[in-house]
This record gives C-alpha cells, sequence and structure tokens, in this order.
C-alpha cells in the first residue's frame, strides 16, 4: 500500500450544535432588530440564543420583565406574558408562524387568580372616617382593574341574578342562593372621599400602619393613571369574538371563603369551557420602533400598577404570602 494512505475523520471544532428550524425565524429576526435599536434588547443576549432570532425576542421579554417589577408582580399576580401574532393566543394557524411583522402583540393571560382579602383593611380604616373604608375598597379595585380583571362581589351580584333567571324556568329545582348582598359590609356602601381629603389623611395619621396603607394606595392609584390600556380595534375583536370573558387575575372577597368566594368557585367552572380572552393584548408594528416603543411603555404601566397593588396587598392585614394563589 501507498504511504498516506489512512481515513481521517472530519473535524467538528467551531461548528454550533444546534440550528434553529423555524418558520417565524426571519420575521423573528426583524423583530429583534427594532427591539435593538430601540434599546429594549441587549446585544449581549444573542450568544445566549443559540442562534435564534425566536429565542433571542423572547429572552429579551423576559429580561425586560425582570427589570420592571416581575418578581414584585409574582408574589399575588400569576400572568404570563408573550409576544404573539394573534389577539387570541390559543387559537392556531397551520404552518404560519408569526404571519407579518405589521400585526404583532404582547399578550397578557392569566395562569391563576391572585387573592386579597379587604375585611380587616377596611374595619382598621373605619376608626379613621366612616368613608374611608369605601374609597380604599374602589380605589384599590378601580385601579387594577384599569389593566385586569378583578371578580368582586359585583361579579357574584351578577350570578345571583343568573340563578334567579334559571330558578324561574326551573321552579322544582332546588338550590341554595349564595348571599352576596349579606357578604358585603355596609362600610363598603358608603359615599367615596375626595381624592384631596384621602391624600390628607394619608399625610397627617398617626397611626404607621395606616399610613402605610394609605400611602400604598395613593401610589396604586398614581401608577394606574399614569396611562390607558388601549382599547381593542375592530380586528381584535373579530379575532375575540368567540371567546369567553378574560380570567380574572385577581379575586377580591371581605372575608375568607364568604359568598362572593363561593360565587368564583362556581363561576371558574365554566371560565375555561372556551378560550378566553387575555387580559392585556397590545398591539404593535414590528418594523416601527415608535410603535414597539410605545407598546413596552403601557407593558411598564401596567407592571408599576401590579407591582404596587401586590406591595399594598402584603401590608393589608390578613393578607400573608403563604395563601397562594386560586385556582
Amino acid at each position: 500500500m501507498p504511504p498516506g494512505g489512512g481515513f481521517a475523520l472530519p473535524r467538528l471544532d467551531g461548528i454550533p450544535k444546534s440550528y434553529p428550524a423555524l418558520a417565524n425565524e426571519a420575521t423573528a429576526a426583524e423583530v429583534a432588530c427594532t427591539l435593538l435599536r430601540t434599546g429594549i434588547a441587549k446585544p449581549e443576549r444573542w450568544a445566549q440564543a443559540n442562534g435564534s432570532a425566536t429565542e433571542f425576542v423572547r429572552a429579551t421579554l423576559d429580561d425586560w420583565l425582570d427589570r420592571h417589577g416581575r418578581a414584585t408582580v409574582e408574589r399575588n399576580f400569576y400572568l404570563d406574558v408573550a409576544f404573539t401574532d394573534r389577539a387570541d393566543p390559543q387559537s392556531w394557524r397551520d404552518g404560519e408562524g408569526w404571519a407579518g411583522l405589521q400585526r404583532l402583540y404582547i399578550s397578557v393571560e392569566v395562569e391563576s387568580a391572585g387573592y386579597v382579602v379587604f375585611g380587616p383593611t377596611l374595619r382598621l380604616l373605619e376608626k379613621v372616617h366612616p368613608r374611608l373604608p369605601a374609597t380604599f375598597y374602589q380605589q384599590f379595585v378601580g385601579s387594577v382593574e384599569r389593566w385586569v380583571r378583578v371578580y368582586d362581589y359585583r361579579d357574584g351580584l351578577e350570578r345571583v341574578d343568573q340563578i334567579k333567571e334559571w330558578l324561574a324556568g326551573e321552579p322544582e329545582a332546588e338550590y341554595e342562593m349564595p348571599d352576596v348582598e349579606h357578604a358585603i359590609p355596609a362600610r363598603a356602601k358608603r359615599r367615596l372621599l375626595s381624592d384631596q381629603t384621602l391624600r390628607r389623611m394619608a399625610s397627617q395619621s398617626r397611626s404607621s400602619e395606616r399610613k402605610r396603607l394609605l400611602q400604598g394606595l395613593l401610589t396604586l392609584v398614581e401608577k394606574a393613571n399614569q396611562t390607558a390600556r388601549p382599547a381593542a380595534d375592530e380586528d381584535i375583536y373579530g379575532q375575540l369574538q368567540d371567546n369567553n370573558p378574560a380570567v380574572p387575575a385577581l379575586l377580591a372577597v371581605f372575608e375568607r371563603s364568604d359568598a362572593i368566594e363561593g360565587c368564583f368557585d362556581e363561576d371558574a367552572q365554566t371560565m375555561l369551557e372556551a378560550s378566553p380572552e387575555p387580559n392585556v393584548i397590545l398591539p404593535l408594528n414590528g418594523r416601527d420602533m415608535a410603535s414597539v416603543a410605545s407598546a413596552f411603555e403601557k407593558l411598564a404601566a401596567m407592571t408599576q400598577t401590579l407591582a404596587a397593588a401586590s406591595t399594598l396587598i402584603e401590608l393589608m392585614p390578613g393578607n400573608e404570602r403563604t395563601e397562594g394563589a386560586r385556582e
């Protein structure tokens, strides 16, 4: 045999161990470029994305949420935030991936409902002013509802009305009617104080506990009023017309295991019979820096609002974090 005729194995040094095989990589790459130009994405994240633009976009969103209070929000709210090309992230399109750059969304869905008990806090605040409990409750719920759905006594009363209608058509049916009206304390029904009076009480309170509660409420109201959640347009309405209402992000009760909580437990059995609407849907144009920046500004307003609400919940007596979420 002639010399030098041996068999040599090819070397694989420097060759990537995996390659992305995603139909939407080209679209994701353009979104990634826009995120970089706006300063939302960090260039060093690319090396950690294993050459996948889709993974880079996902990691960028995760990093952004970490920098904007996700740890605080997640102590009391259980949300899933994602990029998607459809208003209903649960829908499926065969082989389309991200269908186009000009109509993308940041979608906020609920994994399970958070839980807050108001009774002990309202009794504490009534010692300051008889109208302060109702003010605290309505300002808290109204601020959170600027972004996500809250299930409270109003939903309980609506369920009672539905049961009454059902029983009217089924006179022989036996059903124990939840006493939601009795679960609503009189202190929560009084006329609200003005914003000026609320701020004065917060600054003049001699009790450190009540002062923290009122200042926490003012912070929540301030964060909630930064900007409004964008209204759904015709395209979004069209995509969500067959969906159930959004899953509540927070269950608000006055006492543990009260009639309001009982109504929630009953309603929860049918909430997922059809795909629910997202709690928040922020449309954006993946090529437009101003559009992307605007969507993230609104997302920041949401996270700041929910972080303030989460912090306030932990200040409210009777809301220890070990209680966990409501399913």
